[in-house]
Formats: C-alpha cells, sequence, structure tokens
C-alpha cells in the first residue's frame, strides 16, 4: 500500500514538472489545463536602440489574428510587424512582454484596424527581390487578391544617419526608411516587380503591351500613377481586362 502511494506521489510530481517545462518552452499562449488550443512560440524581444524613424507597419499593437503552419487560428491578439527584422512581434498582456514570434510556426496574420475599419492581411511567401538575387520566405502584405494579385514586401531597411542633439551633445542616429517592394503574380506564374510606384515604370513593366496599357490608364483617369491606392485601382482594371 506504501509502495502504491509512493508512485502515485512521484507520477503527480513528473506530471507538474513536465507541465512546468512546457510552459517555458513556449513563451505566450501556454495553458497546462488545455493542451488543445492553438500555441504561439517565440521568445522575449528587446529593442532600445534609439533611432530616426520607425521599424514597425503600425505605431502601436493592434488585435489581429495568426494562422499557424498547421491551419489553425489564433485570435484576439495585439500584434505588430517588424519590417526591418521581417519578424511578428506580440505583446504578451499576462507578462506585460514583447514576444518575437517564432517564424517557421506562422503561416499568415491579419491585422484588424478599426480606425480604417479594414483588415490588412500579410501571408509569408517565396520572393525574388531582383535578378541577381536567391529567393527568400518573408511576409508580405495582399493589397489585391485575384487572376492578377498585388503583393507587398513592407521592408525597413538603414538608410543613412542624421545628426541629433542630446543634452547639448551632438549624436549620430541611424535612419530607418520604408522601401517597400511591389510584386504583380499573374496566374500563369509570371511575376513583375518594382520599387517606385511611377507610371512609366508600370508601363515599361508590360514589354510589347504598352500602348495597351496607356490606353487602359487614360481612360480610367490614371493619367498619374503614383499612390498606393491608384496602384491597386489600376491592379483592379488589369483583372477585368485580357492581361
Amino acid at each position: 500500500m506504501k509502495l502504491k502511494t509512493f508512485l502515485s506521489s512521484v507520477l503527480i510530481l513528473l506530471s507538474v514538472a513536465g507541465a512546468h517545462s512546457q510552459s517555458k518552452s513556449c513563451l505566450c499562449d501556454t495553458l497546462v489545463d488545455n493542451p488543445f488550443k492553438p500555441q504561439l512560440r517565440g521568445q522575449v524581444f528587446h529593442w532600445d536602440k534609439y533611432i530616426n524613424g520607425s521599424i514597425y507597419f503600425y505605431e502601436e499593437f493592434v488585435n489581429g489574428e495568426i494562422l499557424l503552419s498547421n491551419g489553425e487560428w489564433v485570435y484576439n491578439k495585439l500584434i505588430q510587424y517588424n519590417g526591418y527584422t521581417d519578424e511578428l512581434i506580440q505583446f504578451e498582456e499576462t507578462s506585460q512582454k514583447l514576444i518575437q514570434l517564432d517564424k517557421q510556426f506562422i503561416r499568415e496574420f491579419r491585422f484588424n484596424d478599426s480606425q480604417r475599419n479594414m483588415s490588412q492581411a500579410f501571408r509569408k511567401t517565396n520572393i525574388k527581390p531582383d535578378l541577381f538575387s536567391d529567393s527568400v520566405e518573408v511576409f508580405v502584405q495582399v493589397l489585391h487578391e485575384d487572376t492578377i494579385s498585388l503583393l507587398v514586401w513592407r521592408k525597413i531597411k538603414i538608410t543613412g544617419y542624421v545628426i541629433e542633439k542630446s543634452r547639448e551633445t551632438e549624436v549620430s542616429v541611424d535612419k530607418y526608411t520604408p522601401v517597400p517592394l511591389y510584386f504583380l503574380i499573374f496566374n500563369d506564374g509570371r511575376t513583375i516587380t518594382f520599387n517606385n510606384i511611377k507610371r512609366s515604370v508600370i508601363i515599361s513593366s508590360f514589354p510589347g503591351r504598352e500602348r495597351e496599357v496607356k490606353a487602359l490608364l487614360r481612360k480610367n483617369n490614371l493619367r498619374i500613377l503614383k499612390e498606393e491606392s491608384q496602384l491597386k485601382k489600376f491592379v483592379a482594371l488589369l483583372n477585368q481586362s485580357d492581361f
């Protein structure tokens, strides 16, 4: 009887120890009493560098949902996209910590932008930044999805430095600048890449069909093409035509 009681106690202790180690390996959303709930994994994120500009898509954390690589959704999380490191950051409300989520377990995430009454979707995709680069897997924002889709990589990089004064001392501060890269993805696998929303750049991206593109732009009052909203309208028009 004593041996049976001892073994029972050991099993209970092992169970508690196993649950404790699991909560350490998964820094967010681990519920010992609900192992079937979709879980996020990551590590504590620290950013204490003073910079000029911003590394984030939004200036604040926004409510959103995350599609995991196993097809399960995680809802109602405060998230932020870091365009400099191409990582998804979560504000973990229980611990009040920032968590850099493990990218390999994430397929897609969406911001529920209540102020603009819209949803902003980002999807992990293999892209080729230019003719001379290898393909890389990054999070791209889906601006328009159809037979011809429009995606953008919200990349942020250091483009120089600025001199700022701090307590009567001049210091050099890195300047972080958005350098978006746009992709037109056709249903047959063709891809057009450009980093500048400019009418001449868009027209030259369709060799042999420049006149048709010009006629399409002219017909729909898009003689000036330099804003992202105009680019989205242009892609919607392409999907209505025979491009």
